[in-house]
This record gives structure tokens, sequence and C-alpha cells, in this order.
């Protein structure tokens, strides 16, 4: 029994990829087992033949996908007009909406895929980006072979990703112009908890548009809901396209917003270089745990962190992706070596007029999600926010702060709300609970324009520790977007200033092991202070960097992320920040760490 649900587990995976990939994918998943390999061979073949009676066996014979001619009228409503295109799973056709008088594109289900509609249109529908087809609805109509589903869907005139880079490399403009796009459909895709689970270059389409080529993600067959208070709850089988599928969806694991990264590495590998990471005859051990070659590419050490064989070693979130994307210049050794001496000096930072002016930025504060209890302590941290944000322009243009009773005013509750009516460029959005005496946010940083989340950010607070928070958010808005930082002293208290100087000094030493047990007692004596938890995770950081123990690098993410909590935009965060990120390989996420402390010092 327990070989019979291996075969047709094997089966049933096999005949969801495209026809062309199926013996390819059976013989890399069979991992050599030529027997096993058979069985499962023989069966999908006779399925094929069968018209995946044996994936859709319920009370009646699955019929074949309906022809559609041009001039046909579907529902009395639905003219078609010619057939676009046919993929592994459904058949396209360009349509007339005669009802709503607009164009359209109209996807039917080949036979064995049926059942993929309803949750290509209940997910799909959930997303409204213009880095995402729009789907409408799903309908039935009768054909001579019987009753067939189709779906209503937004018509997008172009070629796809795949086909283009078939044609020849990208220009860097081009490619940065494909990837930015394709990193906001996706996060939004995300930030409205849905997974699209077969994310590849012959699902993006590249649209001309009066002002260059707009970037759409279609095909949501294979998505599902994901809650991120749960992470094991997408439902639905693993599936996917072998070369784009992350090494746990290749041992059934389950598809997440990780997998969903791991897929996008592959594709902007693709962009970079012109193909994907492992050769076709790549085996199943192989994907599973070798890293693919390092490009020379300026995007190599962002698409190998899309591609790490653990989805823990991964992004956390597209925005994270799309920020390690902007170019910005190589930051010259002289520069490097500036920084590591602020590591010497500790204490206070103040922001030095020749940095680079940043552009002018609308924020809106938006109301936060909060329920009855939290309400009125929600909206008064947010008028502490702004109120700080506020003091940071000494009379200069380059923040406008729009407050949350204005938003309320307005009824602006989205980003795109917030750039139409209030003329934001960016928005500060989250959610406000209040429970077993501990005060949980979320914040989301978004570019009202693009809608394409910046920043998240979690946090929970004690009653007690409330004071914090304003200056935390506040800091999230201005080391994001590179302004200047608001007005902040840090220091340590006199209890814990005799620890803290003694585990400063034996670090100065590279004393590690000694500068530890002081460090952690000045962190015990001020938890308040974010230079007690950054210098703490600065010799963690440093502990694993000795030791190659990656229980040190966790501690040190840990209490870096207890001194971001209370002022992530301080010159010391961001270079504790950038070691850690230096120890991890990704160079170019430390280098803007680095020079963002350059900003501020």
């Amino acid at each position: 029994m327990q070989d019979d649900d291996l075969v047709m587990g094997l089966v049933e995976e096999v005949l969801d990829q495209p026809s062309e990939d199926r013996e390819r994918y059976a013989r890399i998943a069979c991992d050599g087992d030529d027997p096993l390999f058979q069985k499962v061979w023989h069966y999908v073949t006779w399925d094929e033949r069968m018209k995946s009676f044996l994936l859709d066996p319920v009370c009646r014979l699955p019929v074949d996908e309906p022809t559609l001619e041009s001039g046909q009228i579907l529902e009395h409503r639905f003219r078609i007009v010619r057939k676009v295109a046919a993929g592994g799973m459904g058949v396209v056709y360009e349509a007339w909406d005669e009802k709503l008088d607009r164009r359209i594109a109209i996807k039917c289900a080949k036979a064995g895929f049926h059942a993929r509609l309803s949750p290509e249109v209940r997910h799909a529908s959930e997303i409204n980006h213009p880095n995402v087809c729009k789907t409408w609805d799903i309908h039935t109509a009768s054909a001579a072979s019987g009753d067939f589903d189709f779906l209503t869907m937004e018509f997008i005139e172009g070629q796809t990703l795949a086909e283009r880079l078939r044609e020849g490399a990208l220009l860097d403009k081009e490619a940065r112009g494909i990837a930015n796009q394709l990193c906001a459909g996706l996060a939004e895709a995300h930030r409205r908890q849905v997974i699209h689970g077969d994310l590849k270059s012959s699902n993006i389409l590249l649209a001309p548009v009066p002002d260059g080529t707009r970037v759409v993600i279609t095909d949501f067959g294979l998505a599902r809901f994901w809650m991120p208070q749960d992470p094991a709850s997408a439902t639905g089988e693993p599936g996917g396209t072998l070369d784009y599928m992350a090494p746990e969806l290749l041992q059934r694991g389950t598809p997440s917003i990780a997998s969903d990264i791991y897929a996008l590495g592959v594709i902007l590998h693709e962009i970079a270089v012109g193909h994907t990471p492992f050769a076709d005859t790549a085996s199943i051990e192989e994907r599973l745990t070798r890293r693919p070659a390092l490009l020379n590419h300026p995007w190599a050490h962002t698409i190998a962190r899309c591609l790490e064989p653990e989805p823990a070693q991964r992004w956390t979130g597209v925005p994270e992706v799309a920020k390690a994307l902007v170019p910005f210049p190589r930051l010259r050794v002289s520069l490097i070596a500036a920084v590591v001496l602020l590591l010497i000096t500790g204490g206070t930072f103040l922001y030095r007029r020749n940095a680079a002016p940043p552009p002018a930025v609308r924020l809106a504060i938006l109301p936060f999600t909060a329920n009855t209890e939290s309400k009125s302590l929600s909206d008064g941290l947010l008028q502490d926010t702004a109120d700080r944000l506020r003091r940071i322009n000494d009379g200069g243009e380059k923040l406008t702060v729009i407050p949350a009773r204005d938003a309320l005013r307005n009824k602006v509750n989205a980003p795109e709300k917030a750039a139409a009516l209030l003329g934001a460029t960016h928005t500060l959005s989250g959610t406000v609970t209040n429970a077993n005496h501990l005060i949980s946010i979320h914040a989301v940083l978004t570019d009202a324009r693009s809608r394409l989340p910046l920043k998240e950010w979690d946090a929970e607070y004690e009653p007690g520790e409330l004071g914090r928070l304003p200056v935390a958010l506040a800091g999230i808005v201005t080391g994001t977007l590179r302004l200047p930082p608001v007005a902040y002293t840090a220091s340590v208290n006199p209890r814990a200033y005799p620890d803290f100087t003694q585990g400063l000094g034996s670090l100065q030493l590279d004393r590690v092991d000694a500068a530890l047990p002081f460090l952690m007692r000045a962190v015990t004596l001020d938890p308040s202070s974010p230079l007690t938890h950054a210098r703490l995770a600065e010799a963690q950081a440093r502990k694993y960097r000795l030791s190659h123990n990656a229980q040190w690098l966790t501690e040190a993410d840990k209490s870096l992320k207890e001194a971001q909590q209370l002022n992530p935009d301080l010159a010391l965060v961001w270079i504790v920040s950038g070691r850690i990120k230096e120890f991890q390989g990704l160079y170019e996420a430390a280098d803007s760490d680095f020079k963002r402390a350059l900003e501020i010092d």
C-alpha cells in the first residue's frame, strides 16, 4: 500500500508538469530507481491516453477542452476573437465582452485541469495591482462535448518573459525594470496572503505601454492562501515546474512565501544570465542540497540568497529582495575603514549636512487596525510618531507628514487612495493588538505609487515600554527612506556603564570570550538602551565568525532585533547590522547598511 501511494503520488506530480517536461521530471523524481520510473511512466502514459482519468474519476468521464471558434458567443455575452495561447493546463482566447464593451481574455482548462479554475479565480481576484493580471469571474458554458468552465480575465497584449529571453540578453535598464515590477506584483500577492505556487518566466507577460513595459504576473492555477501567523496554513498539494521548484517542494513540502522567493530567484537568474540555475541533467539530490554557482553579476548575492536550499536562509520577504536589487556604488575600502572606526567611538551620532539630499517625501500615516480596547492607544502612538517625524525637517522640505486624522477624514485606508486623494508618495499602515499584557504591532511602509511594500516590521512591548514605540516607528521611516534621523541621544545608564565599557574594551582587543559576559550583564542592567543590545549583537556575531557555530549568528540576530525595536535608525545599529550581513556573505546588503551609517555620521 505504501508503495502504491508513492507511485500514485509521483504520477500526480508528473501529470502536473507541462507535457514536454514530464519524462525529465519523472526520471529526476525517481532519482535513479529505474523500476520505479518504469511503473510511474506506465501510469503517466496510460493516463494521457485516457484523458486524465486517474486524476479526475468523479462519476463522469472528463471531456476534452473545448475548441472555440472566432465569432462564437458564450453566455450570450462573450464573443470569441481568436486563440492566443495554450499552456500546460489551459487555453487562452481573446474575446469581447459585449455587455461591458471591453476587450478581455478567456481561459479554458485543458482536460484534467478543470479543478484548477475555481482556485485561480478565488485567489487571483484578491489581488488588485498593475503587475498582476486581473481575474474577474468564473462562468459555465455548453459545448458539443459537454459543459465547461472558463475564466474571464484582463487581456494583456505582449510576449512572455521566457520568449523575450530567447531573443537575447537584456540591457541593464530593461532588466532592472522587469525585476522591480515583478517584485512589486509578487509582494502585493503575498501582502494579500496569496502564494503563487507556479512562478516562472513563461507566466510573466511583458506588455508595451506608452512609458515603457508593464510586467504582469499571470496564471494563479496553483495559488493558495497563507496566513502569516500560521506558516502551515497554505493548503493544496505542491506542484509547479521543475526548474522553479524549491527543494522543499521536491520533497512534497508545503508551499510558502519562501518557495515563491526561490522561484523569484530562478527568474532573476534567468534575467541576469539567460538560463536557469541548474542544468537539465541535474539530479534531484543536486537540486535538494547544492547551491548554484555564484554569478559574476551585480545581483549575485541577492540571487544566491533567494536560492538557498534551506527556506530559513532565504530572504524573509519580497520587499527585501527588491531593496537588495537597487543599484548603488560599491563603497571604497577607505570608506569601509571609516565605518569600522565608528565601532570604536560608540554613543551619539548626528546627521551630517553633506549627505546627499533625499527626494521629497509625502508620508500619509493611515489609521492602524485596532480593536476597541486598543483604538485610542493606537491613535495616540501614531500622533506621537507623526510629531517626532515633523521635527526632522529643520525648515526644509524633505518630509511632509499627513497625520492619521487627515486620512480618516478623507476615508483613505489604502496606499492607492492616499496617492490619489492626499498626494502621498508613501504610507505607513498596520495593526495594533493588546492581549496577554503585551502590545503587539505590525507596521508596513509602502510606496504609494507602485504599492510595493518597502519595509514590514513586527514588535511586542509591555505597557511600561510603550514610550519606545514611536521612536522605533519613526526610525523605520527615516532609515528606509534615507531621511535625516529623528533627534535621539543614545546612552547607557550608570548601573550598566562599568560592564558596558569593560565589554567594549575587551572587544577592541579582540577578546570576544571576555567581552560576552560583560555585555550580557550590561543588557540585563540597561535593557532600554539600543547601545547595550547592539554591542552584544556585535560580540555574538564576532563569536560566530571565530567558531562557525550558527547558534551565535542566531543570537546576534536576536540582539540586533532588540536594538532595532529601540531605535532602528541609529548609526551603531546600522553598523552592527552590516557586520552581521558581511559575515553571512551578503556584501551588497552590508554595504548598504554601512552607507546609511555614514550618512548619519
